[in-house]
């Protein structure tokens, strides 16, 4: 069973991935022998691991630091200049995963929104904004998508070619009068077509959180189980992150992370990996924490019911983790075709209510990802 659960993985994930996904051209891979197929523990020793310190117990409401809201850019991002180091000499990059980034922010909300007891959280995969002009044109009108307070947001270009060079997080919060940060996945290098489209120069692509409250406490944390895209035929630098931040909601705190796991449909021991990193890491969170985006997996939907055999999401289960649409039915949660349910928003304690997503045939030609959504009850 486990095999043929890992051969139908394959066989989906290659389908929804040829596309836009350089995995349409790596579906043969395999991860390494030191993985194991399904871990229930982080891998002893990745290929590469960046340097970490020892896990943090978690900490109490006492000992929480006070809130230092991020120091947001006064103007324009100035798409001249790149985020990542690296960006300047790829191929002389040192490390072609692990690379040395700034974040980018921008401040938008109102300076005194009031604080409310509960937040709408929607996560969406852009699709690198492709189609920003519709998206935000759907996220302002209010007929099928909610007025979210938070946005849990991936791929999203910054000065890439195949967007018009736009910086499509800026552009984004400054429509929707949010503030946002920004974190770099991958530096996108020049290519002609294939997987990803063309890239004229070298642009980024990455994650943001875009929130109507102050952000602060902002980490990307790259993944230390990845795997490098520099020499694929969609190659980049860079590799699979997730973006976190708190919010200062009047004084009370909410903890979010934006998410995009590996995709590759032979890569679900580092799916699981990357989902024990980021559970583990969310758990020490002294507040409640949403976590949401585009998690791959690609099983998920065979896994509805009481099962946890799928290996994405039970690291996150076994570890307390409530998935916040667990009361719908799996007729109403595909957000990827062929029926798949590919984007999640999980909760750290029984405080989400009023799920929903915007169905592919309801918002078409957004996205090639269904955008989701909770409502979250602060403490």
């Amino acid at each position: 069973m486990p095999a043929l659960r890992a051969r139908l993985a394959w066989l989906v994930l290659a389908a929804c991935d040829a596309p836009s996904g350089s995995d349409a051209a790596r579906t043969a891979d395999t991860p390494p022998a030191d993985l194991p197929a399904i871990p229930r523990d982080p891998p002893a020793a990745p290929t590469r691991a960046r340097p970490t310190r020892a896990p943090e117990p978690p900490r109490t409401a006492s000992s929480v630091d006070p809130f230092v809201e991020f120091p947001y850019a006064p103007g324009p991002p100035d798409l001249g200049a790149r985020l990542c180091a690296e960006a300047a000499d790829p191929a002389g990059a040192p490390d072609k995963v692990f690379l040395h980034c700034a974040l980018e922010g921008g401040s938008f909300a109102p300076p005194a929104v009031a604080p409310r007891d509960e937040l709408v959280v929607l996560a969406w995969n852009l699709e690198r904004g492709l189609k920003i002009d519709d998206q935000i044109a759907a996220l302002t009108a209010g007929d099928e998508l909610p007025a979210a307070d938070v946005l849990l947001l991936s791929e999203l270009d910054r000065g890439c070619s195949r967007t018009g060079g736009r910086a499509i997080a800026w552009e984004l919060a400054a429509a929707l009068r949010m503030n946002f940060v920004f974190g770099v996945e991958f530096v996108e290098l020049p290519r002609q077509g294939g997987p990803g489209g063309t890239i004229v120069d070298t642009c980024e692509h990455g994650n943001a959180i875009l929130s109507r409250y102050p952000i602060g406490a902002v980490e990307l944390v790259r993944h230390a189980v990845h795997k490098s895209w520099y020499d694929s035929d969609e190659p980049r630098l860079g590799g699979r992150m997730f973006l976190k931040a708190d919010l200062a909601v009047g004084t009370r705190r909410l903890g979010v992370y934006s998410l995009h796991f590996e995709s590759g449909a032979g890569d679900g021991a580092y799916r699981a990996a990357q989902a024990i990193e980021l559970a583990e890491h969310g758990l020490r969170q002294p507040h409640r924490v949403v976590l949401g985006g585009d998690m791959n997996a690609a099983l998920y939907f065979l896994d509805l019911g009481a099962s946890r055999s799928e290996e994405t999401t039970r690291p996150l289960l076994d570890r307390g983790w409530l998935d916040a649409h667990r009361s719908l039915p799996g007729s109403q949660r595909v957000t990827h075709h062929p029926g798949l349910v590919l984007d999640l928003l999980f909760s750290s304690g029984p405080f989400t209510s009023a799920p929903g997503l915007c169905s592919l045939a309801d918002c078409p030609d957004l996205s090639d990802h269904a955008p989701i959504w909770a409502t979250v009850a602060l403490e």
